[in-house]
């Protein structure tokens, strides 16, 4: 029922479907639970609950089972066995899907993210034929930014939300569909 997720490398990274490596829940939990991570989430209570990382691994499985949705926990090949983020595509009814992602502040600024979403978008595009992906990200939250830019996404505004979400009262909302990212990958990230 669900879709075949398979294991997606770059030169420098294993993405790996959520759930496959042992040590997921407690690297989410580890990870995820920093201020300056989970300001940035929408829908990521802060303080993170004591098994946040655990009972999120276990519904995002469930969600891949069921086919609605896909996630990739992000490892270092230098070191394999850590999950240090993730990609995160989830169905919203149609041929719509949208995105999130993380990575853990310690490996901020080497370009990761990018590598990481390059390669799943691939997939979700190729393999899954998903006709487009909406994103959002908190306004002012200018790496997400600056990812969503060189990947060729569309930026259709800044929004309001209905209340005020950690301290932000804006947000920033992208689409992005198959062409726009080929056109980004010919002109190379």
């Amino acid at each position: 029922m669900g879709h075949n997720i398979p294991v997606l490398e770059t030169e420098r990274l294993q993405l790996i479907p959520l759930g496959d490596s042992p040590d997921d829940a407690a690297d989410v939990q580890r990870f995820i639970d920093d201020p300056d991570i989970i300001k940035f989430l929408h829908f990521v209570p802060y303080p993170y609950p004591a098994d946040g990382g655990r009972t999120f691994v276990e519904s995002q499985k469930v969600k891949m089972e069921k086919g609605c949705a896909v996630l990739w926990g992000i490892h270092l090949k230098e070191n394999p066995a850590e999950t240090i983020g993730l990609v995160h595509y989830w169905e919203l009814g149609g041929t719509d899907w949208e995105r999130g992602f993380w990575l853990a502040k310690k490996c901020h600024g080497r370009g990761y993210m990018t590598e990481a979403v390059a390669v799943t978008l691939d997939f979700i595009f190729g393999e899954l034929r998903v006709k487009r992906i909406l994103m959002e990200n908190m306004h002012g939250n200018e790496a997400s930014r600056r990812i969503k830019t060189k990947t060729g996404a569309k930026f259709l505004g800044v929004f309001p939300f209905e209340k005020p979400c950690k301290g932000f009262t804006h947000q920033d909302r992208w689409e992005m569909t198959a062409e726009m990212w080929q056109r980004a990958k010919e002109k190379g990230l």
